[in-house]
């Protein structure tokens, strides 16, 4: 079973179904979206202000998502039962170089995003030793080459994203976010007084992470 993520939460999910295959766990799903949804509301800008780590459970850089998942990875660990990991940050030629792991990828999740540089979803995705794909987007298992993994993750350069938009046209569909999402208006304000924190992000392609079976 793959789990499907709930809200924008990729890189947290990417990560569980990884451990979930390589280790042959069984995870049940509503207990893991509690869990995940409890750990965003208390790492959330929303309420936390500066202290905050995220909005909504979404990671725009491999340092971001490996740095959370480190940090955290003791309290995931406790709350489902997990294995110890280490997330490293490797550059993307990297990939399916080592057996004793799995990488996390980042990339443009639907190919219509392609022509919209300034407003483009960044999506993470599972690629397991044996070519295996994970995504927790639709909690499916795909066969993909390097080429086509290469081609998902290039799609990253020169593309950027704007919250202020995101919100605008998700207005309708967000019941699935462990946190109340900001107006536009809101994020707008939470730019001004919130360091880490901006409206509108550029992505770069070059790295993925790589999820080791020890602790460092």
């Amino acid at each position: 079973m793959i789990l499907e993520q709930r809200g924008s939460t990729c890189g947290i999910y990417a990560l569980l179904n990884g451990l979930l295959v390589e280790h042959e766990l069984s995870l049940e799903a509503t207990t893991v979206d509690e869990a995940v949804a409890e750990l965003i509301r208390r790492t959330s800008y929303v309420g936390r202000a500066n202290a905050g780590e995220t909005l909504v459970g979404e990671f725009f850089s491999c340092a971001a998502l490996a740095n959370y998942l480190n940090h955290y990875q003791g309290e995931l660990a406790t709350a489902l039962n997990l294995p110890t990991y280490t997330v490293h940050i490797v550059p993307a030629t990297q990939l399916w170089t080592r057996q004793d792991g799995f990488y996390i990828v980042p990339g443009i999740r639907k190919r219509k995003w392609y022509e919209r540089q300034r407003n483009a979803a960044l999506h993470w995705m599972t690629a397991m030793p044996d070519g295996r794909v994970l995504n927790s987007a639709y909690a499916s298992v795909q066969q993909m080459t390097r080429a086509e993994l290469e081609t998902f993750h290039g799609g990253l350069d020169e593309r950027h994203f704007s919250w202020p938009r995101w919100r605008r046209q998700n207005s309708d569909c967000l019941d699935d976010e462990a946190v109340i999402i900001p107006t536009s208006r809101e994020m707008l304000a939470l730019e001004q007084s919130i360091e880490a924190f901006t409206c509108d992000v550029s992505f770069t392609c070059g790295d993925i992470l790589y999820v080791s079976n020890q602790l460092d």
